[in-house]
């Protein structure tokens, strides 16, 4: 008994600390964030230095998903077993994400939205190439999340993969229709703005997904659904 109380006193620890590092990092990213807002502002909102201040929001967020998710796991682990075709889409769905969201910040880059000024440059890609680079992307994220729902459905997964799957479509579908709806009625700055808190709520989904594959704790699953 005294062994296991002390297995469990290091686990709370070891889970502590990488709790304190994650939110150290937290902290850092704002910090950063702040230094990168400023000379984004003193370059008269340059596509590029825009388009860094949000992919460094996008790592902030990423680093508070990873501590909430660790915040709220049990001391005591389930080994879990994902299966292989779901915990690869998972991990494909999530890489292809990321690859949306640099897309859309060209998107934006090349748009009438980039930059404080018109003196300022927009980034030297053709709009309507790159935005179209952006929705075939798109289109192969929903293809990726369909076969990932087939799959956690055909293997049998625990039911929380099958909720999140659900959630990042939801998600998705949503985002696609304000990034057509937008594209179609002149980007309206309203649009592109939602357009904008779409891509978070997407990318927090994904994260929240992703998760389940990293250090799932406490899903019961079955040798079965290797």
């Amino acid at each position: 008994m005294l062994l296991i109380n002390r297995q469990r006193v290091s686990a709370g620890l070891a889970r502590r600390k990488h709790l304190t590092k994650l939110a150290i990092a937290v902290v850092l990213g704002i910090l950063a964030q702040a230094v990168l807002g400023g000379i984004t502002v003193l370059t008269g909102l340059n596509p590029l230095t825009v388009a860094a201040h949000f992919l460094v929001s996008m790592s902030l967020i990423a680093v508070s998903v990873a501590l909430l998710v660790r915040a709220v796991e049990p001391d005591e682990v389930t080994e879990t077993v994902v299966a292989k075709p779901v915990r690869y889409l998972i991990q494909a769905i999530t890489a292809l994400t990321l690859l949306i969201i640099v897309l859309g910040t060209f998107v934006t880059g090349t748009g009438p939205h980039a930059g404080d000024t018109a003196d300022v440059p927009r980034i030297g890609i053709d709009p309507v190439t790159i935005t179209h680079v952006h929705s075939t992307a798109v289109q192969f994220f929903f293809g990726l999340v369909i076969g990932l729902i087939v799959a956690v459905l055909a293997n049998e997964s625990p039911r929380i993969f099958l909720k999140r799957s659900l959630i990042v479509m939801a998600v998705g579908l949503g985002q696609g229709a304000i990034g057509y709806i937008q594209y179609f009625t002149g980007l309206p700055w309203v649009l592109v703005a939602v357009h904008v808190l779409g891509a978070c709520l997407l990318w927090i989904s994904v994260l929240y997904l992703y998760a389940l594959t990293v250090q799932p704790k406490g899903i019961a699953t079955s040798p079965a659904n290797v």
